[in-house]
């Protein structure tokens, strides 16, 4: 297996000058300048809705990932991981078995829902309904406690709707796709066996309970705010205040019985739901809950199921011309539901010592820089500098892998059931996550699979985790210089760190916990110098008549710029202790850096995609995440100014940096 994963490696993904389009004045369009030839040469596939760099590389685990499963499945083991790799493999890629279940694997659960005979026989359906990967009216789950970060807690939070956001069912602007939507809704219906006549009317009352869930949501933006949805409330209390939704017995049929509270993030929503569970006809709410099942089970049952889900979600949604090969498919489901039992495997192969001590080395590069600028910052008080610093010096890296993978090997699965296997799986999950609510936080678990081109910030443990995924070309490459992999990695890597200390990170203290640990001067200084951020992504268009959020990807853009002002540094104090290349393919080192990051962004987006996340996405576009961290820099008009025939940049886009 070693040998063919570097066969598929000949094509390189990585930083290359190539990519750019020399032709652009770099002040005029830099994004264009890094990545212009690079998005020419690659149009959208009609499987994607998005490519890019993390697309890429995901792509290319993707192949190696696939060799691994093929062979857990043409050489089934008897016991433990390789079994469930294997299983879950053949029972996707066994399309006959899929056709002859049809709608069987949900008509149980179905059944059940249309003997209810009033809102009460409905609601007492839901555990049914969770245990089956469907999540209507609301979702549950448990976390770590946000005021108490050493203890799991339930969380319930607002849901229940199918289309992206909420503005989908409120703006104007997506009202054709309202009435696409509910057109799918009836042909999904009529698909299961319900007359056209009913299944339109059903579609009608499933688009009326979605609605005023909608109109009850709170906006995107609004999700970001952790004190706002940090209200907790005592089992007697949430059982008083929500009496239709006996949220108590839900708990207990889930396996939560510890839960001695709930942390309810919008009450609001949630009072909206109480009231319209009780004044719903018993009709609405049947069909609400059928379509929730047929909905959330689509894309495990046969092909007709699979292809109307397809046709409306994916082609009239998102502008995705084709599905992805049903192989991809099926390692989306792995990754998904037994994600650590393929990431170990992945590791072994993909994920040595030396790059293991390479990335601690960057690591160790980027932690350095940013705690100086931390020590050398102006606007903070004394008071303030000293316990943010207290936070970094006790901030963690995970790196590369879990301590300790997962084992599934009690998964009872088959090579021919796949709606079962994902049953079991689910189940199994669910199960692990409720039943410890109340007890001590594990400390070493990963929200990440090991073989994930991507990073994240932990703000309950108060720790960065960088999986092995990430650290290939393009955003980590030991052939090339240190521009290049400061700003690509190291980027990234400035960006977890800086996610501890944006509008919402700051928010927790060293240990995890919801903790205002600032003055109120710092604070007030701080959200000042972020209203200036949030004004320059606001003032920014994605396309005519679509300008990017920049309230709800507040967070996102502070790591960004962050994260590249981090790097920067680190690059020049690398640079003071080894000596630096020259001109490499005629960029110098600052050149290359700005460019390097830009191109970590290159990428094409269907219209439909971009229109959907800019309502729901808090990451602004992957143009703006490639120009604006770049082109705010200090250093970079002084960098390019012998590469442009502008006396300088046409616009010059300001905010102020606070970190």
């Amino acid at each position: 297996m070693k040998n063919e994963t570097y066969k598929m490696r000949k094509k390189y993904i990585g930083f290359s000058v190539e990519n750019m389009d020399l032709r652009v004045d770099p002040f005029k369009d830099f994004y264009l300048y890094s990545c212009g030839t690079w998005i020419k040469r690659h149009p959208l596939p009609k499987d994607k809705t998005r490519t890019g760099s993390f697309t890429g590389l995901t792509e290319r685990n993707y192949e190696i990932l696939k060799k691994i499963a093929v062979t857990c499945a043409e050489h089934r083991s008897p016991t433990g991981n390789l079994r469930v790799i294997g299983d879950f493999y053949n029972s996707f890629m066994d399309t006959k078995a899929v056709e002859n279940a049809g709608f069987g694997p949900i008509e149980d659960l179905m059944g059940k829902i249309k003997k209810a005979k009033s809102y009460r026989d409905v609601m007492r359906i839901m555990p049914g309904m969770a245990l089956h990967g469907a999540d209507p009216l609301f979702d549950i789950y448990s976390s770590e406690d946000n005021r108490n970060s050493t203890v799991y807690a339930l969380y319930v939070w607002q849901g229940g709707i199918s289309l992206p956001d909420r503005d989908y069912y409120l703006k104007d602007e997506f009202k054709a796709i309202r009435s696409r939507y509910l057109d799918h809704i009836g042909r999904m219906f009529i698909l299961y066996g319900i007359p056209a006549n009913d299944a339109r009317k059903r579609a009608m009352a499933v688009l009326r309970i979605e609605t005023a869930l909608a109109k009850a949501s709170r906006s995107a933006a609004d999700t970001r705010d952790e004190i706002k949805n940090y209200n907790k409330y005592e089992l007697k209390a949430v059982r008083k205040r929500y009496p239709n939704l006996e949220i108590d017995r839900f708990i207990r049929k889930l396996g939560a019985g510890n839960a001695k509270y709930v942390i309810v993030g919008q009450p609001e929503f949630m009072d909206a739901v109480n009231k319209l569970v009780k004044s719903s006809s018993v009709y609405d709410l049947i069909a609400y809950f059928e379509w929730n099942l047929l909905y959330s089970s689509a894309r495990l049952l046969h092909s007709a199921a699979v292809k109307e889900n397809f046709g409306f979600f994916g082609r009239q949604l998102l502008g995705q011309k084709a599905m992805q090969p049903r192989w991809k498919r099926a390692i989306g489901m792995i990754n998904s539901m037994v994600g650590e039992s393929i990431g170990a495997l992945y590791v072994k192969e993909n994920f040595n010592a030396e790059a293991e001590a390479r990335a601690k080395a960057l690591v160790k590069d980027i932690r350095d820089a940013f705690r100086a600028r931390l020590e050398r910052l102006e606007w903070m008080q004394p008071s303030t500098k000293k316990k943010a610093l207290e936070k970094f010096d006790a901030m963690n890296t995970k790196l590369g892998h879990p301590k300790k993978f997962r084992d599934y090997s009690k998964l009872k699965t088959a090579p021919n059931d796949l709606f079962g296997n994902f049953l079991s799986a689910y189940g199994f999950e669910l199960h692990r996550r409720m039943s410890r609510t109340g007890k001590k936080v594990d400390k070493n678990e990963w929200h990440m699979n090991a073989h994930t081109v991507d990073a994240y910030y932990d703000p309950s443990k108060n720790e960065i985790v960088l999986p092995a995924g990430i650290f290939q070309p393009p955003f980590f490459d030991p052939k090339k210089d240190d521009a290049v992999n400061y700003a690509a990695i190291g980027g990234v890597i400035g960006h977890e760190l800086t996610h501890g200390y944006d509008d919402q990170g700051s928010l927790f203290d060293k240990d995890g916990n919801l903790n205002e640990w600032w003055t109120a001067k710092d604070r007030a200084n701080f959200r000042k110098r972020a209203e200036k951020v949030v004004k320059l992504y606001g003032s920014l268009e994605i396309m005519h008549g679509t300008k990017i959020n920049g309230r709800l990807t507040l967070g996102e853009n502070i790591a960004d710029l962050g994260g590249i002002s981090i790097a920067y540094d680190a690059m020049q104090a690398s640079a003071k202790r080894r000596k630096p290349h020259g001109r490499i393919e005629g960029f110098t080192q600052d050149q290359r850096f700005f460019i390097s990051w830009a191109q970590l962004w290159k990428g094409n987006t269907s219209r439909g995609a971009a229109k959907m996340l800019a309502a729901v996405d808090p990451h602004s576009p992957a143009r703006f995440r490639g120009m604006i961290p770049t082109t705010t820099h200090p250093k970079f008009e002084s960098s390019f100014a012998e590469k442009s025939k502008l006396a300088k940049m046409q616009k010059r886009y300001e905010y102020a940096n606070l970190w």
